[in-house]
């Protein structure tokens, strides 16, 4: 990890951030960094920025799968397959049709984001 940074990690901001995280979510990076709360900052600031740097392909990849598993069911179950109580049993079914009701009455209200 390099110790270049664009946060300054001074005793106030230090404090402040130790206090803004969860306990229970920073004393993993206090543990990995041998107690130092500064080090622990860089390596949360570090995994943030790794996971940013994911976001992007990951939402690639879900898309792509979904798109995918929907073009191979087409065929087979119709183009509504996500409808089909065949395939769909109960609670998926219930959330299907709350996500489609939902997302239709956001069309008509205008309140598409």
């Amino acid at each position: 990890m390099s110790d270049n940074q664009s946060f300054p990690y001074d005793e106030q901001s230090v404090a402040s951030l130790q206090r803004s995280l969860s306990p229970e979510r920073f004393s993993r990076y206090l543990e990995a960094s041998d107690g130092d709360p500064r080090a622990a900052l860089r390596r949360y600031t570090w995994n943030c920025n790794v996971a940013s740097a994911l976001y992007g392909p990951l939402q690639t990849l879900e898309v792509t799968l979904r798109n995918s598993v929907h073009d191979a069911l087409v065929p087979s179950r119709g183009a509504r397959w996500f409808s089909n109580a065949q395939l769909m049993k109960g609670p998926d079914l219930a959330r299907v049709s709350d996500a489609r009701a939902q997302a239709q009455a956001s069309a008509e209200g205008g309140d598409l984001g």
